[in-house]
């Protein structure tokens, strides 16, 4: 863990559209930097406390409770696990273009004859991600 962490993500040839960036003990101090077609969401307690755009040349300072030389200390009463935890989340703005799905092959029959004939559907779609906020939270309320 080093002193002040730098967090960003390239979604460059994935079709992935929300990634969690994997330390989870973010200092306050961490820079982040958010690439055109992406927003980065800042969660804290279980909540998304800030939101960032594309930042261009300059990275982001996170505002987190997480004081870069102390933040292992927080954690001793706790069994070495920091409870002030704060996560960064980056969503894939960007178009998802030829996306393909498939239905299953079923059969479909006619009345007036004694053998179907196998069908199927292939669609090629593009998706898009127009809120960051909506789309991170439904999943949660499902679960």
């Amino acid at each position: 863990m080093a002193l002040i962490d730098h967090a960003n993500f390239d979604f460059e040839g994935q079709t992935i559209f929300a990634y969690e960036y994997p330390e989870r003990n973010l200092s306050a101090a961490t820079q982040l930097n958010v690439r055109a077609g992406q927003e980065a969401l800042l969660v804290m307690g279980g909540k998304i406390v800030s939101k960032y755009p594309p930042n261009g040349p300059r990275p982001y300072t996170l505002d987190s409770a997480n004081l870069p030389v102390v933040r292992k200390l927080f954690g001793i009463p706790f069994g070495g696990s920091n409870p002030m935890l704060a996560t960064i989340w980056f969503i894939n703005k960007a178009d998802l273009l030829g996306m393909e799905v498939k239905t299953n092959t079923f059969l479909l029959k006619d009345s007036s004859k004694l053998q179907g004939f196998p069908i199927f559907a292939t669609v090629n779609m593009g998706l898009r991600v127009a809120e960051s906020e909506p789309f991170f939270i439904l999943p949660l309320l499902a679960v």
